[in-house]
């Protein structure tokens, strides 16, 4: 599943379109303006990061078949997919977002992300927090943290 882009445009316009109708002041335009930006930039980040551990976790699976542990990361990959487009969806079409309340919303992606690098590095999928390999001895491919795990809150 991946998350549609928003252009820059798209979110001018959003911003537009939030002062005129909401009589919100230019200040508040701009600092929902700041919370959609960063929203948009963590969901674009986290759903990287997991298409990319998803490439490696297929080529594991293919070099090593396990059913019933393919369909564990199945559904924490689903569950953390699933968080990220709520997080998404909750910075589209808010006209009083704060960070609070974007922050909650990353609060579930953070536990399934949480819960998934954990079956990963517990069936060997994972080396390491940030290393994933096909199988002992081969190349690891990188696996950055999302920026959204590296946030206080």
């Amino acid at each position: 599943m991946k998350l549609k882009t928003l252009s820059l445009f798209s979110i001018a316009m959003f911003c537009t379109i939030l002062s005129v109708p909401t009589g919100c002041t230019p200040a508040q335009v701009q600092e929902v303006t700041k919370i959609v930006t960063d929203t948009i930039t963590l969901v674009q980040d986290a759903q990287t990061i997991l298409e990319t551990i998803d490439a490696a976790a297929t080529v594991f699976f293919l070099a090593h078949p396990n059913p019933a542990l393919q369909a564990q990361y199945e559904v924490a990959l689903g569950k953390c997919q699933a968080a990220l487009t709520v997080a998404a969806r909750v910075s589209q079409g808010a006209n009083s977002l704060t960070q609070d309340q974007a922050d909650a919303a990353f609060a579930d992606f953070k536990a399934a992300y949480t819960a998934l690098t954990a079956l990963l590095q517990s069936s060997g999928i994972m080396s390491s927090p940030n290393a994933m390999a096909a199988a002992p001895g081969q190349a690891s491919v990188q696996v950055q943290t999302p920026l959204v795990m590296l946030k206080k809150k």
